[in-house]
């Protein structure tokens, strides 16, 4: 057999797949051996059931040290049954070094999350005298206090699940609140940080880059996320097998007008610009809702007056949204199964009004994202570059957006990963499966999957 017909074979292609996605089983799964929280932990709240009182108390950590000499109150909070921080009611003192360090805003610290990996924060607690008590109103403002903390850790999206990584050794996060309610946060790592309304300070420390957040615990769950990008490039490979790898769709597009390239992107610009400020001002889920119905009627006037064609090409593929829809759940149900590394186990107990909002904020904001890039950057790209460069520079661009939202609403230490490689990848596998399928629906309900199923399913 010609070697040109081995490449067309399919089930060359399918060896040729499955033997690299084995093999970077294989060594991912070396790296967790070596990482065992290289996969992190899924996003639960905190569980707060003790407190208690002590005298004095002095933390230390690997550049400075926080001390509560008046005494206080403090609770323990546990997630997936480990010590995952203390919150401490009390006057508190930060010293930092270098010496040269101001801490002069921290003089009236109230209230203290400490965050620190679980071994050091069982020492801490066993370095002072403490007196067992019952206090639930202290359990509930902390439990509330933490769970908005949350977000502030390093985490990970991967398929929809939001993963946090415990701390390693060497690595503490302090975040700190006056009597007037403003927030200090203090973090170490490569760059220790001090972080407060008016005192944004940072200074490299000397944890070794094997320490760090940013190294193996990352690179391996990279190393399993690619893994589980080819899985399913293969996957929609082999259940969209006969068709072609053809964009007919760029036929009623505007051809030839780079003009039309340079709005897309411009208002795909301008959708981010939105999504940063309001994730930055920290807005209602339905002001996000609404932008993403703007922008889909805003997309849709626009390739309706750029091209009347494009509607007659939608109305062709009437008949295909069972059928894609049934594929769309099927894969986006695996990405979300290897992203919580379980099995559903059934819905989780919300009001009514929670799943409407879930559902309904999910399909539009999918919808919005999927019409923009793959129906419409990805067609441009596509139509100039060919679908191989088409596809890799959509990704490209998207991830670059993402990472501008970030930059504008910086909260997870891991925001720069998250950007830059996740959204690419993912967008590489949903823009793929836009080619290979010819239409927006199956692509949509992937995404549609990735976003609603690990908010309304228990696992």
């Amino acid at each position: 057999m010609p070697s040109n017909r081995l490449q067309q074979n399919p089930l060359v292609l399918w060896i040729c797949l499955m033997g690299g996605v084995i093999s970077l089983a294989v060594l991912s799964i070396g790296l967790f051996a070596l990482a065992p929280n290289s996969m992190g932990l899924t996003e639960q709240d905190y569980a707060i059931s003790s407190a208690f009182a002590f005298d004095e108390w002095e933390i230390s950590t690997r550049h400075g040290y926080v001390s509560f000499p008046e005494g206080g109150l403090a609770v323990e909070a546990y997630k997936h049954d480990r010590l995952a921080a203390f919150v401490v009611w009390g006057k508190a003192c930060l010293s930092v070094t270098p010496p040269e360090q101001a801490t002069t805003e921290l003089d009236d610290i109230q209230i203290t999350a400490i965050f620190l990996p679980e071994k050091e924060l069982l020492s801490a607690r066993g370095s002072t005298f403490i007196r067992c008590t019952d206090s639930p109103d202290a359990c509930q403002q902390a439990s509330e206090f933490l769970n908005n903390e949350q977000r502030y850790l390093p985490t990970l999206e991967i398929f929809g699940t939001r993963r946090s990584y415990p701390l390693p050794s060497g690595v503490a996060k302090l975040v700190m609140l006056d009597s007037n309610g403003q927030r200090f946060a203090y973090q170490e790592g490569l760059v220790v940080r001090l972080q407060g309304p008016n005192s944004p300070q940072s200074f490299w420390s000397e944890t070794t880059f094997l320490q760090h957040l940013l190294s193996i615990d990352s690179f391996s769950s990279m190393v399993f996320y690619i893994c589980c990008i080819l899985l399913l490039l293969t996957a929609t490979y082999f259940s969209t097998l006969g068709r072609k790898l053809d964009n007919k769709m760029s036929s009623a597009l505007a051809e030839g007008k780079t003009a039309s390239l340079l709005i897309c992107l411009a208002i795909a610009s301008l959708h981010a610009l939105g999504t940063g400020l309001i994730a930055r001002l920290e807005l209602s889920p339905l002001v996000r809702t609404t932008q993403d119905a703007l922008l889909i009627s805003l997309l849709v006037y626009w390739l309706n007056r750029q091209s009347p064609e494009w509607v007659s090409w939608m109305e062709q593929k009437r008949h295909l949204p069972f059928r894609q829809v049934g594929l769309g759940l099927i894969l986006g149900g695996l990405a979300v199964t290897l992203g919580q590394l379980a099995i559903p186990t059934g819905l989780r107990p919300l009001p009514l009004g929670d799943y409407l909002v879930i559902t309904g904020g999910g399909l539009i904001a999918v919808l919005a994202q999927e019409l923009l890039w793959h129906g419409v950057v990805l067609e441009h790209l596509a139509t100039r570059l060919g679908n191989l460069r088409g596809l890799l520079l959509t990704a490209g661009l998207q991830g670059l957006l993402a990472f501008a939202i970030w930059l504008l609403h910086p909260v997870s230490a891991l925001g720069p990963l998250n950007t830059l490689v996740i959204v690419p990848l993912q967008s590489i596998w949903l823009g793929y499966t836009y080619l290979r399928t010819n239409c927006l629906v199956t692509p949509s309900t992937i995404g549609a999957c990735l976003v609603i199923f690990p908010r309304i399913l228990s696992f």
